[in-house]
């Protein structure tokens, strides 16, 4: 099964955030540490606070 790369992506943000244990990532360090261009990275975040899938502060 083939992802389509927003999905990739969202589930690569989702896995760096698990590895931080409730630790506070800015967008910018996501974006470093995962190679995911910083907008898209916003873009898709917004995705995963709509669906309560993380918590933005």
């Amino acid at each position: 099964m083939q992802l389509n790369i927003t999905t990739d992506y969202a589930i690569r943000i989702l896995l760096a955030l698990a590895d931080r244990d409730g630790e506070v990532v800015s967008s910018k360090d996501i974006s470093m540490i995962m190679k995911i261009p910083q907008k898209y990275v916003l873009k898709i975040t917004r995705s995963l606070v709509a669906a309560e899938l993380i918590e933005r502060r």
